[in-house]
């Protein structure tokens, strides 16, 4: 399944995303259309999300360092580490706050009326043909939505198989030269 998101961004919508869906019978995709709405606030959060993130990340080599640093305090050292524990604790509750409203935001927006018929489209194929599989490529050039946790979107609870890529929306294709050998040259190591 390809989902091309084509122009656009969280603050201005999707007016035209596209969804193929192709298979391994049919050298021709099945497609459909849909828009996507507006959702400043997703783009919000995963920035707030972000800041706490980093925040660790400095707070984890700020103490690192002193610590190096540091070779006859004892007792500062311990005052420092406390209140390192404790800045951790507190982002990593800041992070678990916007990870849970950044899952929810994702998946109430993909719910959007025009869309999630779409997805229930694809999903009854899916159902009728039994697929377990099922591998989604996000052909966008925005960066917020590669970075968005599409693992959590809830059409995915039925796929547990399914894997995720990114793609950008523009690429050529390489042509890579393979050589093949004759097959008895290839068989000829393993009798």
């Amino acid at each position: 399944m390809v989902i091309n998101f084509g122009t656009g961004n969280l603050k201005q919508g999707f007016p035209y995303v596209t969804v193929q869906l192709w298979s391994n019978d049919s050298p021709f995709p099945q497609q459909f259309t849909a828009n996507l709405p507006v959702k400043e606030n997703l783009e919000a959060i995963y920035s707030r999300w972000k800041q706490e993130y980093n925040a660790i990340n400095r707070i984890t080599d700020n103490t690192v360092q002193q610590y190096l640093d540091d070779d006859d305090d004892d007792e500062e050292y311990l005052e420092e580490q406390e209140h390192h524990d404790n800045s951790l604790q507190k982002n990593d509750e800041n992070i678990d706050i916007f990870s849970h409203q950044l899952k929810k935001g994702l998946n109430d927006w993909l719910n959007y009326p025009d869309f999630i018929q779409i997805i229930k489209e694809i999903k009854k194929i899916l159902d009728d043909n039994q697929v377990q599989l099922l591998r989604i490529i996000l052909d966008t050039d925005n960066n917020t939505l590669k970075r968005l946790p599409w693992n959590s979107w809830q059409f995915l609870t039925a796929y547990p198989k399914s894997e995720i890529s990114l793609s950008l929306s523009h690429y050529i294709r390489e042509e890579i030269n393979i050589k093949i050998r004759k097959k008895s040259q290839s068989f000829s190591n393993y009798w």
